[in-house]
C-alpha cells in the first residue's frame, strides 16, 4: 500500500507539472497580453516580468480559493463553483476585449494623428494598464486547478492536494514569466519607425484576439 501511495503521488505530481506547462503554453492569453502591452508601454523587461508574475499569482490564487471551497464543502459545491468559474471567465474575456479595443483604437488614432512622430510614448498609461491586466487575471478561470485539487484529496489527502496545487501554481507562473521574457526580448530586436508608431494599435488588436479566443474556448 505504501508503494501504491508513492506511485500515485508521483503520477499526480507529474500530471500537475505537465498540465501547468501545457495549459499555460497553449493559452496565448497567459502571456501575449503582457508581451504586447509591455512593448506598447515601453516597459523594461524587469517591470514586464513583475507584472506577469503578480497577475499569474492572482490567477492561480483565485482558482485555489474556489478549489478549497470544493474540498471543504464537498461535491455538493461543485456545480455552484463550476457556474462561478464559467461566469468569471466570461467576464474576464469581455473585459479583455473591451480593454484591447479601447487601447487599440486610442493607439490607432494617436498614430494617424502623429504621422511625423512615433506614437509609442505611452508611459503615463502603464500604471492603469497593469491593473486592468491584474483584474482580468483575477477573474480568469484556471480550469485544471479544481479537478487537480479534487483528485489529490480523493486519492491522497488534503495535504497531498495542497502540494499538487502548489506545484501547479508555481509552474504556471514560471511558465508565464519564461514565455513573456522570450517574447519581450524577441520583440525588442524588431525596431522600425512604422512598427513603433503603430505598436499601441497592434497591442490592442493582440489583446482583443486573446479575449475572443477565451470566449471560443469557453464555449
Amino acid at each position: 500500500m505504501e508503494i501504491d501511495v508513492h506511485a500515485t503521488f508521483a503520477a499526480l505530481l507529474a500530471m500537475a507539472a505537465g498540465l501547468a506547462v501545457l495549459h499555460t503554453a497553449m493559452g496565448a492569453d497567459h502571456y501575449l497580453p503582457f508581451v504586447a502591452m509591455g512593448r506598447a508601454g515601453r516597459w523594461s523587461l524587469g517591470r514586464t516580468l513583475r507584472v506577469t508574475a503578480l497577475c499569474g499569482a492572482a490567477h492561480v490564487l483565485g482558482a485555489a480559493v474556489l478549489g478549497a471551497i470544493v474540498l471543504v464543502a464537498g461535491q455538493a459545491a461543485m456545480d455552484a463553483v463550476g457556474w462561478v468559474n464559467h461566469e468569471r471567465g466570461h467576464l474576464a474575456a469581455w473585459l479583455l476585449v473591451a480593454f484591447g479595443a479601447a487601447y487599440g483604437l486610442w493607439g490607432l488614432r494617436r498614430a494617424l494623428r502623429n504621422r511625423a512622430q512615433i506614437a509609442s510614448n505611452v508611459a503615463e498609461r502603464r500604471g492603469w494598464t497593469a491593473w486592468v491586466l491584474f483584474l482580468v487575471f483575477v477573474l480568469g478561470p484556471c480550469e485544471p486547478m479544481i479537478p487537480l485539487l479534487a483528485a489529490g484529496a480523493a486519492k491522497l489527502s488534503v495535504l497531498g492536494a495542497v502540494v499538487l496545487g502548489g506545484v501547479y501554481s508555481l509552474l504556471t507562473v514560471l511558465t508565464m514569466v519564461a514565455l513573456v521574457a522570450v517574447g519581450h526580448v524577441g520583440l525588442a530586436r524588431i525596431r522600425t519607425a512604422t512598427i513603433e508608431r503603430f505598436t499601441p494599435a497592434l497591442a490592442g488588436a493582440a489583446v482583443v484576439g486573446c479575449g475572443v479566443a477565451m470566449m471560443f474556448h469557453d464555449h
